[in-house]
């Protein structure tokens, strides 16, 4: 009995190192060619006015009310989203920096969670423009000690990101 036990602290205790062994930051990134210039890429994703027409965000509820405010494009511009709890909740993205036919970057809130980084890398040439999306959370921010080590497994498997 008493060898059982020793075994089992000794597991929890390499799964409590171990979990603080694993980064606090999760990326994924995501990449696709678009036949259009890095030009056009660029002011579709500088702004919100058509979010709706090209994010896969978008089609998870239909029925979401979208908020657009701020300045029409580049940084400021700010999407604020309400909508099903289970499917997209609520939340905002705000533009926080933008450089021209390069990059977008994007400070989003996910209904009160840990403050995400959005961001597109943009290279043109050839026959049109590599977007890349670039998702970026500290999944350690505000969870406290247990939280934290949680946020670290969670983040060492994340969800699917389309």
């Amino acid at each position: 009995m008493i060898r059982l036990l020793f075994v089992l602290l000794v597991a929890l205790l390499v799964v409590l190192t171990g979990g603080f062994l694993l980064p606090s930051k999760v990326v994924v990134e995501r990449s696709i060619v678009i036949n259009r210039p890095a030009a056009t890429v660029f002011t579709i994703l500088n702004g919100f006015q058509t979010w709706v027409a090209w994010s896969p965000w978008a089609e998870l509820d239909p029925a979401a009310t979208l908020d657009v405010t701020g300045p029409e494009v580049g940084v400021g511009a700010r999407l604020r989203w309400s909508g099903d709890p289970s499917l997209v909740g609520t939340g905002e993205q705000v533009i926080v920096s933008s450089d021209p036919y390069e990059t977008v970057e994007l400070r989003t809130d996910i209904g009160g969670e840990n403050d995400v980084t959005i961001r597109y890398v943009i290279e043109g040439g050839g026959l049109g423009s590599r977007v890349t999306w670039q998702f970026e959370s500290d999944v350690t921010a505000d969870q406290g000690l247990v939280g934290g080590l949680v946020g670290r497994y969670y983040g060492y498997f994340p969800v699917s990101y389309t």
